[in-house]
């Protein structure tokens, strides 16, 4: 293109970019026309109120709508219905532990693990296990294809069962004592029972070879509880101190302190009771940080358990009929927590025994037992 041509066309868009100016007397014949006609300005005004409201207040609801919404605690959803007494069963030994897996219902009793069909509610099977039920401690775990029962704290051993022939298998040593007892990792978790002994020793026993694994774990002070959730062993000491164990290393990964004694994992949380200036109340705890998320107070509690969705409560009350007489016990309660808002959930059910000690629930049922006695009640939720 040459100079003259480059000339011309500079001088044609200068001509029209003239051409689109607007004229000099505009502004003036549109304010003329706006006191002429006052809908006009006025249409004019909540216009420009409207594009500034839009301008402003629009990218904040879009910044609303694009965040994610935030994810349920609650990994279980709560099973509707209202526990009913369905079952009493007699047993012809004390216990002091019941679990559900393997599609039936397992009693620690006295020299002996019993085994309750659920269809039927009745012993199908005595197995011997001549140490169990010597202490109050005994329990009962699953995993890796069996069930597992300690002797509790007078004796030091763990019995293997192979549910499909209901025979022992296995009976394992364990120095110093047997009491709580849980499997993960491939492992099988044992708490000792040595009183005087600070740490408490947490003993491992490998689940293929049925035997001790070293190094022990220690965790600070006598043992009050074990359990497991969360990816995560949670063993609780005397003085309200919760270890937080990895089941594959079988290194102690966190503290937390003045968080009282965890005895159920679920809804993404831990649960325990602690003892305030009022008494004892239950806890739900930040597995993360150790934070007290709700105080639920329902006094004299004993057992917990977490299943159907919710947390599951045993109460036993204690009364004194005289200065002279003994301690008496009357009839406790179950109560049932919902955990989407930290609440009982319906009316709290009568226990036809005293002293619950046993719990647990699976299999759409809650399975309660008494101390030191020979029932286990069976309820069931109804609509």
């Amino acid at each position: 293109m040459s100079p003259r041509d480059v000339e011309e066309r500079l001088q044609a868009l200068r001509e029209q970019a003239l051409g689109r100016e607007a004229q000099q007397d505009a502004w003036p014949r549109l304010q003329r026309r706006l006191r002429r006609e006052p809908w006009r300005r006025a249409a004019l005004v909540a216009g420009l109120v409207l594009a500034v409201l839009v301008v402003s207040v629009a990218p904040g609801l879009l910044a609303r709508r694009t965040q994610p919404r935030p994810v349920p605690t609650v990994g279980t959803p709560v099973v509707p219905g209202r526990p009913v007494l369905a079952a009493q069963i007699r047993l012809d030994r004390p216990f002091t532990d019941v679990e559900v897996g393997f599609g039936a219902t397992w009693v620690a009793g006295q020299g002996a693990l019993l085994r309750i069909d659920q269809r039927t509610n009745r012993v199908v099977a005595t197995i011997p296990t001549p140490l169990t039920g010597t202490g109050e401690n005994a329990s009962i775990a699953f995993g890796e294809g069996a069930v597992w029962v300690t002797s509790g704290q007078a004796n030091g051993v763990v019995y293997r069962v192979d549910p499909a022939t209901n025979r022992v298998t296995a009976a394992i040593e364990v120095p110093g004592g047997a009491v709580r007892i849980v499997v993960a990792a491939d492992t099988v978790w044992v708490t000792q029972y040595l009183p005087e002994r600070d740490p408490t020793i947490v003993t491992r026993i490998d689940a293929r070879t049925n035997r001790l694994l070293s190094p022990v774990v220690e965790a600070p002070h006598m043992s009050g509880a074990m359990c497991d959730g969360l990816d995560a062993i949670w063993v609780s000491s005397s003085r309200s101190t919760v270890s937080r164990i990895d089941p594959r290393s079988g290194a102690v990964t966190q503290r937390l302190h003045h968080v009282g004694i965890v005895k159920a994992v679920g809804g993404g949380s831990l649960w325990g009771t602690f003892a305030d200036n009022t008494g004892e109340v239950v806890r739900r705890i930040d597995p993360g940080t150790g934070r007290v998320l709700a105080t639920i107070r329902i006094p004299y509690r004993w057992r917990m358990a977490f299943g159907l969705g919710t947390l599951w409560v045993t109460q036993h009350t204690p009364t004194t009929s005289g200065r002279n007489e003994p301690a008496k016990m009357k009839p406790g309660k179950l109560y049932r927590i919902d955990p989407t808002n930290n609440q009982v959930l319906g009316r709290p059910v009568p226990l036809p025994g005293i002293a619950p000690t046993a719990l647990a629930v699976g299999e759409g049922a809650v399975w309660v037992g008494e101390l030191h006695g020979k029932t286990l009640t069976r309820f069931n939720l109804a609509p």
